[in-house]
């Protein structure tokens, strides 16, 4: 933990939920462009991505919205990292 200290119920000061949810998103374009395997999140997340940039929503209110999406094909991708910061989003910014 960093020395800020973090309350999200007052204010999201000292918690960067953008970047940390422009962060997955990319994580899953990534997953989305290199995967090997056979997947139904993989179409899933394809029309989901082209949906949110059609109707203008911010990576947050994507991150917010899909967040077991996300964690089931995050943990089918074994991806630890992007993981961290999906737990970390969820907790801190929705």
């Amino acid at each position: 933990m960093t020395s800020h200290q973090i309350d999200r119920y007052v204010t999201f000061k000292n918690i960067n939920c953008d970047g940390i949810a422009r962060r997955l998103v990319d994580r899953i374009q990534e997953h989305l462009d290199h995967s090997s395997q056979a997947s139904p999140w993989l179409e899933y997340f394809k029309i989901k991505l082209i949906e949110r940039q059609a109707m203008g929503q911010d990576e947050l209110f994507f991150v917010g919205s899909q967040v077991n999406n996300i964690r089931a094909f995050l943990e089918q991708c074994e991806d630890i990292e992007a993981l961290n910061l999906l737990d970390e989003v969820e907790e801190n910014c929705c």
